[in-house]
Order: C-alpha cells, then sequence, then structure tokens
C-alpha cells in the first residue's frame, strides 16, 4: 500500500514539474469557442516556457482533453468569463495549441 501510495505521489510531482504555472491570474477579456478549439485572450503578455508568438492568448483543441474534462473545463470558462473571475491557466510547456498561442493543459486556478 504504501508502495502504491508513493507511486500517485510521484507521477503527481512529475505531471507537476512538466507543466508552465509562469502565467498570471487575470481576467478572460474574450474567448472565442470553436467546434474543435477554444481561444482565450487574457492580456497577460507572457510568452510561455514553450515560447510561443502570441504572448496574450492561450488556447487548446477540444480533442486533446477527455469528454469529462472538457465539460468541467467548458463550464468554469463560462462561470470564470461571465463573473469576471480571474483564473490562472497551466500551460503546456514545449508545445503551442491554436493560433500559436500559449496551449493549455486542461487545468487552471482560480484565485
Amino acid at each position: 500500500m504504501k508502495f502504491l501510495l508513493g507511486m500517485v505521489l510521484l507521477i503527481s510531482a512529475t505531471q507537476l514539474q512538466a507543466s508552465d504555472w509562469g502565467g498570471k491570474s487575470a481576467v478572460i477579456e474574450k474567448m472565442y469557442i470553436y467546434a474543435t478549439s477554444v481561444i482565450i485572450v487574457q492580456g497577460d503578455v507572457y510568452a510561455g516556457k514553450a515560447g510561443c508568438a502570441n504572448n496574450n492568448k492561450w488556447s487548446f483543441y477540444w480533442s486533446s482533453l477527455d469528454e469529462k474534462v472538457a465539460d468541467r473545463v467548458y463550464s468554469a470558462l463560462l462561470a470564470a468569463y461571465a463573473s469576471k473571475t480571474p483564473i490562472k491557466p497551466i500551460f503546456h510547456p514545449t508545445e503551442c495549441g491554436p493560433e500559436n498561442a500559449k496551449k493549455f493543459t486542461g487545468s487552471f486556478v482560480f484565485e
């Protein structure tokens, strides 16, 4: 049992290290939801570790998330946009998303 718990913690720590947490918490300025992708304009000029060209945007393809995660992300994004609640998205450290914006991993923090 201790071994299993240790492996879970190790995997979790590895996933956290393989993410880009450098973005700032900010209100979503504009949100473009398409059938295959989502583009978010948040106004943060953080370039991200991946060096994507559009510093004020982040994006992802729906196909990069499983269905349950996509539903939760969609609901949370709409709620954050409507309520003007600042969120801090977590980015992929080496890849860019649609429109050469920072690639969203499916995780964010409400602050």
